[in-house]
C-alpha cells in the first residue's frame, strides 16, 4: 500500500512539475490534460517502482528497473530513463563503487545528451558529466 502512495503522489508532483514548468496556469482542465499527455508517454514497465528505489538509494536496484523500462519507453520517459540510470552509476561511484561505475555514468549520460540534447534537462546532465569528468 505504501508503495502505491509514493507512487500516486510522484505522478502528482510530476504533473504538477510539468505544469509549472510550461508557465500553464494549474486548472482542472490543464492538470487532465497533463495527466493524459503523461499516460500517453506513460512509463512501460518499471518506471515508478525504479523512481522509489532510486529515491530511496538502492541505486543497484533502481539501474535493472530503469533498463527493463527503457527497453520500451518513448520520449520523455526514454530520456528520464537514461539520465537516472547514469545518476544512479554516477551515486554508485561516489560511494566508493569502482570506476567502472564512473564510465557507465558518463556512457549513459553522452546516450542521453545524443538523444535528448535539447531537453529541459540537458543542461544539468552537461554539468553533472562534465562535473564527473574532472574527477579521477
Amino acid at each position: 500500500m505504501k508503495v502505491v502512495i509514493i507512487i500516486v503522489v510522484l505522478v502528482a508532483v510530476f504533473i504538477g512539475y510539468r505544469l509549472i514548468s510550461s508557465d500553464k496556469p494549474i486548472t482542472t482542465d490543464n492538470i487532465r490534460a497533463e495527466f493524459t499527455s503523461v499516460a500517453k508517454d506513460a512509463a512501460p514497465g518499471d518506471y515508478a517502482k525504479a523512481e522509489v528505489k532510486f529515491q530511496a538509494g538502492e541505486w543497484k536496484e533502481a539501474i535493472a528497473l530503469y533498463e527493463s523500462t527503457l527497453a520500451e519507453a518513448k520520449g520523455e520517459t526514454r530520456g528520464n530513463c537514461m539520465h537516472r540510470i547514469g545518476d544512479c552509476y554516477r551515486k554508485i561511484f561516489d560511494a566508493g563503487g569502482g570506476r567502472e561505475n564512473k564510465q557507465k555514468a558518463l556512457e549513459y549520460y553522452e546516450k542521453f545528451l545524443s538523444e535528448f540534447g535539447d531537453s529541459k534537462f540537458a543542461q544539468q546532465v552537461r554539468q553533472r558529466k562534465s562535473a564527473l569528468e574532472l574527477v579521477n
